[in-house]
């Protein structure tokens, strides 16, 4: 009995640092993915923002978006990766584009094992702009909109009757 007690000891001495580490390595990753969200759902209220705003006022509110986030960034999520934010837009739409790049600065050991990976999958949020110029545009798709329900509906009533 008692080489069994102190076989369990060792065996428990061994395994239990990885599980430990696999334990806390989730909780981290867990946190870890939920900043990614919050920032990503800061990212889609910006392109929001700007794409509702004004023309003449798009430029000053782009500036003040990217520096807001990287500012945001720095502060929430952990410090693993480098974000290169753009905010833009086009004729059309509001962009805001992220990449993400691996911070050199990490433990060589992380390096060797890649981990974490060097590049993560770049965001990229757009917006149909609608300032002051698109006021008629929205009337006219109203009344396309309109008239596809009521074609909708027609259809599904003729449908049920056969």
């Amino acid at each position: 009995m008692r080489k069994q007690h102190g076989q369990t000891m060792v065996e428990f001495a061994l395994v239990a640092p990885m599980i430990f580490l696999m334990i806390f390595g989730m909780i981290w990753g867990g946190f870890m993915f939920m900043e990614y969200l919050r920032f990503s759902n800061d990212l889609r209220a910006a392109v929001r923002d700007i794409a509702l705003t004004d023309e003449d006022k798009r430029e000053n509110l782009e500036k003040r978006y990217k520096d807001d986030l990287e500012k945001t960034y720095e502060e929430h999520l952990p410090k693993l990766y480098k974000p290169y934010i753009d905010v833009t837009h086009d004729e059309k739409d509001a962009i805001i584009t992220v990449k993400f790049t691996r911070r050199g600065d990490l433990p060589a050991v992380l390096m060797w094992i890649d981990f974490p990976p060097a590049n993560i999958p770049m965001l990229e949020y757009r917006m149909k702009l609608e300032g002051n110029n698109t006021s008629n545009n929205d009337n006219n798709n109203d009344t396309n909109n309109t008239s596809d329900t009521s074609d909708t509906t027609s259809t599904n009533t003729s449908g049920g009757g056969t």
